[in-house]
């Protein structure tokens, strides 16, 4: 007795490009298309492969940015981002220490105050409110 499991995760597909080479977006079609993605054909393999019971997930930070073909396949699950102060306390308690390791300053030589730090998150800091995980969910929870 087996279990299958799959999952496949496309990690921020809202740059998905179009290139010389093809449509990314309409090969990810082919894979989420109940009619074809049992008997999938991987042209560089060239194997057929059962994608039928693969739960495809994929990440986003633009939900805009999907191409609308593709997004009509999936189930969006927005998830909020970090608040600004969740954002101040991981820039004390990793980034600033890792920054300075990098740069070989020591904290007497250079002090980032709070309203700096804050500044920086609220005028360099992009997160989209709509930042967070955008799951298929064409026939692959079966």
């Amino acid at each position: 007795m087996g279990i299958a499991n799959h999952l496949i995760l496309t990690d921020e597909i809202d740059k998905l490009g179009r290139g010389h080479a093809g449509d990314p977006a309409s090969a990810l079609l082919d894979l989420l298309d109940p009619e074809q993605n049992a008997n999938f054909l991987d042209h560089y393999l060239d194997v057929t492969i059962d994608l039928s019971k693969v739960l495809f997930v994929c990440t986003a930070n633009l939900i805009d940015m999907i191409p609308n073909h593709l997004l009509d396949r999936m189930e969006v699950i927005s998830i909020a981002g970090y608040i600004t102060d969740e954002k101040v306390h991981i820039a004390r308690d990793y980034l600033e220490k890792i920054a300075r390791g990098d740069c070989g300053i020591k904290p007497v030589q250079v002090e980032v105050n709070d309203a700096a730090l804050l500044s920086l998150i609220e005028n360099y800091c992009r997160e989209d409110l709509q930042e967070g995980a955008v799951a298929v969910a064409e026939n692959q929870f079966l």
